[in-house]
């Protein structure tokens, strides 16, 4: 199911342009404005998902993977997973060259931690190609979440995106987004870039909600 485009738009107040008429700048301009006003809009909610892990798995309710309903309504939270498809199905519509990612969120714990790696990969990310340049967008990290799409360079070196600083690098086969804190840099997750379809990443959510041990819970 897609969305209305329309009612997306007007939902995050902003206006409708045809990136194929745009120059490369304009292009990068139009997409940062529809990701700052993404994640303005659509804030983030795991409160379904700590009823869920309070069950046992075997009685364990379903986790629904998607409601555009409820997102575009005026009870809009959504999990992680549910406002990067939403943000990539926009974006898609719009005619950007767009690719919805697996990852997984670290919130600290070391790159490639087998606690990380035991759990399926159900935080999804999405990336942006346009001309040359690739971009990364992550709306579903909450407050922590860059306001910006952060340039994939693979160099490890501070973005600084207002009174937030980020790095986004390879390490270990994977790449890994940092944010700066008062403590020192927080890593926030990683990712392989492995492409997902609707069908494989509600496999990965199935994957989650029956795993034998309780669903580890984050603000994210």
């Amino acid at each position: 199911m897609k969305i209305n485009l329309q009612h997306y738009l007007l939902k995050i107040k902003t206006a409708y342009h045809s990136p194929e008429h745009l120059t490369t700048e304009e292009k990068i301009d139009y997409l940062k404005e529809i990701y700052f006003s993404h994640v303005k809009t659509f804030p983030y909610s795991n409160f379904k998902l700590r009823e869920i892990a309070k069950q046992h798995p075997l009685s364990r309710g379903s986790l629904s993977f998607f409601s555009y309903q409820t997102l575009l309504s005026s009870e809009h939270d959504g999990y992680c997973f549910q406002t990067s498809e939403l943000l990539y199905d926009a974006l898609s519509q719009l005619g950007y060259e767009v690719s919805l990612c697996a990852a997984r969120v670290l919130l600290g714990a070391a790159i490639n931690a087998p606690e990380i790696l035991a759990l399926p990969p159900t935080h999804f990310i999405v990336t942006v190609a346009i001309d040359n340049k690739k971009f990364l967008l992550d709306p579903g990290l909450g407050a922590s979440a860059p306001r910006f799409p952060i340039l994939i360079t693979g160099v490890n070196e501070p973005i600084v995106q207002n009174e937030d600083v980020f790095k986004f690098y390879p390490a270990d086969n994977v790449s890994v987004l940092e944010k700066k804190t008062s403590q020192g840099w927080l890593r926030l997750m990683q990712t392989d870039f492995t492409l997902l379809n609707a069908k494989n990443a509600q496999m990965n959510l199935l994957k989650l909600g029956f795993h034998p041990s309780p669903i580890a819970i984050s603000r994210y």
